[in-house]
C-alpha cells in the first residue's frame, strides 16, 4: 500500500508540474496527502483512504492529460527542437525525431509522454557530453559568417567611391 501511495504521489506531482496546475486549484486535503510527510499521515491510520483519494486524483489528471495532449506535445516538440538546434542537427534529423514520436502516439497515446521524456533526456545528455564541441562549432560558424560578409564587402567596387575612401 505504501509503495502504491508513493508511486501515485510522484505521478501526481509530475503531472501538476507538467500541466502547470497550481496548488491553489487543488483540494487542501489532497495537497496534504501529496506534499506532507507520509509518516504523519500514516499515524492517523488512513492508508486506504489516502490511497483511494490519490487514485481518484490520478484518474482525474489522466483525463486532463488527454484533454491537454496537444499542449503537451507542442511543449515537448519545442524542447526537442531547442536541443537539436544547439547540436546543429539538420531539419531532416529533427523531422525524423518528431516523426517517430507521432508514430508511437498513433499506436498508444499512453506511452507518448514517456517517449518524449526519454528523447529529451537523451538529447540533453548528448548535449552536455559534447557541450564544449558544440560551443566551439557555434563560434566557428559565427566567425565564418563574419568572414563571408567581409568578403562580400571587399568585392563591392563601389566601396571605394563612398565618402571617406578617396
Amino acid at each position: 500500500v505504501i509503495d502504491k501511495i508513493n508511486c501515485l504521489r510522484n505521478e501526481i506531482k509530475s503531472v501538476w508540474s507538467r500541466l502547470n496546475i497550481n496548488d491553489c486549484e487543488n483540494d487542501k486535503d489532497l495537497k496534504k496527502f501529496v506534499h506532507d510527510n507520509l509518516e504523519n499521515l500514516f499515524e492517523q491510520n488512513k492508508k486506504h483512504f489516502i490511497l483511494n483519494v490519490l487514485i481518484k486524483e490520478s484518474e482525474k489528471l489522466n483525463k486532463v492529460k488527454k484533454d491537454n495532449m496537444s499542449k503537451l506535445i507542442e511543449s515537448f516538440d519545442l524542447e526537442i527542437k531547442k536541443y537539436c538546434q544547439k547540436m546543429f542537427m539538420s531539419e531532416k534529423q529533427i523531422k525524423k525525431l518528431l516523426q517517430t514520436s507521432q508514430e508511437i502516439f498513433s499506436m498508444n497515446p499512453k506511452y507518448l509522454i514517456l517517449e518524449y521524456e526519454n528523447k529529451i533526456e537523451e538529447l540533453e545528455y548528448s548535449y552536455k557530453e559534447s557541450k564544449d564541441l558544440f560551443e566551439k562549432v557555434g563560434s566557428w560558424l559565427e566567425m565564418w559568417q563574419n568572414y563571408v560578409k567581409f568578403e562580400e564587402k571587399t568585392r563591392d567596387s563601389s566601396r571605394l567611391k563612398q565618402k571617406g575612401y578617396n
